[in-house]
């Protein structure tokens, strides 16, 4: 029980609650965020705030999303989540998975960074095995003749620990 309550601010910190507005005039992309179990998803660097992070397959939240991409339904609100995201420069996320046991807390956290390009579609599957191993992989999307295409695209990766410094390196 004394888990869960260190969890939930680190889980509310993290996941987007008092976002800042998204700024206006710069270049934009969109990002689709999927899962095999509940994850928060949330911002490493402070000049990244305005993204709003968010829960995936939490059974006390849900939301629709505010952006349209390719393939995006109603009712899959609490599956995924999609978000306007700054292009043009280097963005990273850190998605979350955790679960208290006896002995403490089992977790497995992926950093991540890319470029998004602007006016472009990604998707990005963070999976986890029975073993507690996460891997996350990303995706570019577009449309051809109806159907939805996925390219693998590099990410960058950074262990869990890693200081602010090096996941943010214009922030000190």
């Amino acid at each position: 029980m004394t888990y869960r309550l260190v969890l939930i601010p680190l889980l509310l910190l993290t996941a987007g609650c008092a976002t800042p507005p998204f700024p206006e005039g710069i270049p934009t992309a969109m990002i689709r965020f999927t899962a095999n179990a509940p994850v928060a998803i949330g911002m490493p660097c402070e000049r990244d705030r305005f993204v709003k992070g968010g829960f995936i397959k939490n059974p006390y939240t849900s939301e629709m999303s505010s952006v349209k991409m390719y393939g995006s339904r109603s009712d899959k609100n609490n599956e995924v989540i999609e978000r306007l995201i700054p292009a043009d420069r280097t963005l990273s996320f850190r998605i979350m998975w955790g679960k208290p046991t006896r002995s403490g807390i089992v977790q497995c956290i992926a950093v991540i960074s890319f470029r998004p390009m602007p006016n472009e579609q990604y998707q990005a599957d963070y999976v986890l095995s029975p073993d507690a191993f996460c891997a996350l992989k990303m995706y570019r999307l577009s449309e051809k003749n109806g159907a939805i295409q996925k390219t693998e695209i590099p990410v960058k990766r950074y262990p869990a620990a890693e200081k602010a410094s090096a996941v943010c390196p214009d922030e000190t």
